[in-house]
């Protein structure tokens, strides 16, 4: 199944409007932006959600999720496509936002350990603090890449589960 191929009767590549105008008009809805993800599309009924994006930080991260994953603090990566490299897309699991419980608790950790400490965590709360370090790492090798785990919406927490998942870490 490609659900990321371009419109059939485009002969060249499309731009990044005009995939998200066909995959709107077949019934995906935008559900929310980001830094990976310049377009979040939705379907109801659907396990998963499409991001799409210009290529740079995107395709970083589909490169971190491909080296690291499958893990339990990474989106499961179903698919993803790059047409001449001009824009990219990706078919990931469905999330949710945290609560505004967990967010405080989160917030409190970051900040309080994990920063404090200069990226070593001395508790790990949330199961996530090895992959928070890998990201990490990674954004310190990659020039011009960033971490911005603070930012609650970058961290999600799977359905069912009270687990943490970093969504959108780099920008």
């Amino acid at each position: 199944m490609h659900i990321l191929s371009p419109p059939p009767a485009l002969k060249t590549t499309p731009k990044l409007y005009e995939v998200v105008d066909h995959l709107i008009k077949r019934g995906w809805r935008p559900i929310g932006s980001g830094q990976t993800g310049t377009y979040v599309l939705g379907r109801p009924g659907r396990r998963g959600i499409l991001k799409l994006g210009t290529f740079g930080v995107m395709n970083n991260f589909i490169a971190f999720l491909r080296a690291n994953g499958p893990n339990v603090a990474l989106p499961a990566l179903f698919g993803a496509t790059s047409p001449d490299h001009l824009w990219i897309g990706f078919y990931c699991e469905r999330l949710q936002p945290m609560t505004h419980t967990q967010v405080a608790a989160w917030e409190e950790w970051i900040v309080g350990d994990w920063q404090a400490n200069r990226g070593v965590a001395v508790t790990d709360p949330f199961g996530v603090a090895e992959m928070l370090g890998r990201l990490h790492k990674t954004a310190i090798a990659t020039p011009g890449l960033g971490l911005d785990v603070c930012n609650p919406d970058n961290v999600m927490v799977r359905p069912g589960t009270c687990q943490l998942v970093f969504s959108d870490p780099f920008v």
